[in-house]
């Protein structure tokens, strides 16, 4: 008997805007990806290597990050307008199989944003949690938050969350007051709650 085989769901597939160092080369996630994106993706990728390997870089996960080459890159554009929102959810909902598979600690998305430019601190947090809320907001990934905090960013316990899971987000542009911060492209920095846990009982 011949069975028809089922094409793989939508909701497991990455974004063409994701990218994954293997052995020291930028690989795409998707056979999808223009040219464009990946020069691009190879551009920021460089950037992103140099900052947080400078002298003196403060934090220390980081460079664990960029040392086991344990992080995924996101290249989209336009933060704050929500136009790749559902790109990003796709990547997340990656990022957290991927962690799932390896519980690696250092695991790290870096969403960056092309086509947006912050002149002060208040503009950059606007765009951050108008794009957080999209984010929220995308009907297939509509899942109740992680139980442990607070789905109200009023309330002090609140934490992001996606598919019920809760993200630690920080977020860098060239603009920063924080030298820390101050990267070359606006970007969002996503690390579940769970790694932080785990960092502390180790």
């Amino acid at each position: 008997m011949i069975t028809e085989r089922k094409a793989p769901s939508r909701l497991h597939l990455s974004s063409p805007y994701l990218f994954r160092m293997e052995e020291g080369v930028l690989h795409s996630y998707s056979e999808e990806t223009s040219l464009r994106t990946r020069k691009r993706a190879g551009v920021i990728n460089e950037d992103f290597q140099k900052f947080v390997k400078q002298k003196n870089y403060p934090c220390i996960a980081a460079k664990a990050t960029v040392a086991h080459r344990d992080y995924r890159l996101g290249i989209y554009e336009s933060l704050g307008s929500g136009k790749f929102a559902r790109e990003l959810c796709l990547d997340l909902a990656t990022f957290r199989r991927e962690y799932a598979r390896t519980h690696s600690r250092f695991m790290t998305l870096v969403a960056t944003y092309g086509e947006s430019s912050f002149p002060e601190e208040k503009s950059f947090e606007d765009a951050l949690w108008s794009e957080l809320s999209a984010v929220a907001s995308v009907p297939e990934f509509d899942i109740p938050g992680d139980p442990l905090f607070s789905e109200d960013p009023e309330e002090p316990d609140f934490c992001f969350s996606f598919q019920g899971d809760a993200f630690f987000v920080v977020g860098m542009h060239p603009g920063s007051s924080r030298i820390s911060r101050r990267f070359t492209v606006p970007t969002l920095i996503f690390n579940l709650y769970a790694q932080f846990e785990q960092l502390d009982e180790e």
